[in-house]
């Protein structure tokens, strides 16, 4: 049952400290790249995402490459959020 889930640690790709400058926001491309690399073709990638006042979750599905955005405020993806996964 493990090896159905992968995790990105959330401290390597949430915005923290106000820290929102581009070469921070390559970094944690390269976080989540290296963590997506790491994945097996059938798991669940969960990537908790902390907006730096709220916390949001990632949830990345490898077979099918689609990505849950999952707000309890329901709120849109933060353009933030989109500029680090589209890298």
């Amino acid at each position: 049952m493990l090896g159905q889930f992968g995790f990105i640690n959330p401290a390597s790709v949430s915005v923290v400290g106000g820290f929102n400058n581009a070469i921070r926001r390559n970094e944690r491309a390269c976080a989540i790249a290296s963590g997506l690399q790491r994945a097996r073709q059938m798991q669940l990638i969960f990537m908790p995402y902390n907006l730096g006042f709220h916390w949001t979750l990632v949830v990345i599905d490898m077979l099918s490459m689609t990505i849950y955005y999952l707000d309890p405020l329901r709120g849109s993806v933060r353009s933030d959020l989109k500029n680090i996964v589209q890298k």
